[in-house]
């Protein structure tokens, strides 16, 4: 499954939060739903990692003007598209993710304060809002990029469509020197996209945790309720019927 459909569906799904009573399973379904997207990411960029190796066995080989250096372009051309990818998939896996947080906070009232009660209350929650962790998360990737672009010579609107990096691969395929910087410029990128996508999953596997403990505690909260309620209302059978000829207090006012 591609990891945008994932993401899409989470995105139209997340949407529907607001609806119905069954808001637990719809959230932990799309909290899952992110948790495989993580997954197909990480697999992702072990493939794009493989590639990179691959490339680099070839990139000091002297190639001709011909058949093969076309085909090495072109290879590399299709991984840079790869990293691409998986930059902006990271990147929509993050607003989904705190698409649903707003979700939350806007159809339950009572999630940030009960939330706060749970951090206070345990140390396995992240003391930090998840809105700033994922917002953290989506600016701190984006400036990392691009530093490491632009310490290679690169910016980032130069690959940012598939005819840029042709270009630029273009520009660097002259020689074997050329040839490692782009394949260094690509190491260094997937690099720090595994970090940051291992930072990503750690929130996503939070935020799905801290949802599980909010239920949790909501849950218990209306079974308490509930119980209170009918106490209140079902006579408890071992305890004799109070009339006004057994209630010592009527009896009394009555003499």
């Amino acid at each position: 499954m591609k990891i945008i459909s994932v993401v899409i569906a989470v995105v139209l799904f997340s949407g529907q939060l607001l609806a119905g009573d069954i808001a637990t399973e719809k959230t932990q379904w799309a909290n899952n739903l992110l948790l495989i997207a993580m997954q197909k990411l990480e697999e992702q960029m072990k493939e794009a990692q493989d590639q990179i190796e691959y490339f680099e066995g070839l990139a000091a080989k002297e190639f001709g003007e011909g058949h093969e250096l076309y085909t090495w372009v072109n290879d590399v051309a299709g991984d840079l598209e790869n990293v691409r990818n998986i930059y902006n998939d990271a990147r929509a896996v993050a607003y989904t993710a705190q698409n649903i947080e707003a979700k939350m906070k806007e159809k339950y009232k009572d999630y940030q304060e009960t939330v706060d009660e749970l951090i206070r209350a345990k140390n396995d929650i992240s003391r930090i809002n998840l809105d700033e962790q994922l917002k953290q998360w989506s600016e701190g990737f984006q400036i990392t990029m691009r530093k490491i672009l632009e310490g290679q010579g690169v910016h980032a609107e130069d690959i940012a469509t598939d005819t840029g990096i042709l270009t630029y691969l273009r520009q660097k395929v002259e020689s074997s020197e050329g040839r490692m910087q782009v394949l260094q410029t690509s190491q260094m990128i997937m690099n720090e996209q595994i970090n940051q996508v291992h930072k990503l999953k750690q929130i996503i596997m939070e935020q799905t945790n801290v949802h599980a403990a909010y239920f949790s505690q909501k849950q218990a909260r209306e079974d308490y309720r509930n119980a209170a309620t009918q106490k209140t209302i079902e006579p408890d059978p071992s305890v004799p019927e109070v009339t006004g000829e057994n209630d010592p207090d009527i009896v009394f006012t009555l003499q």
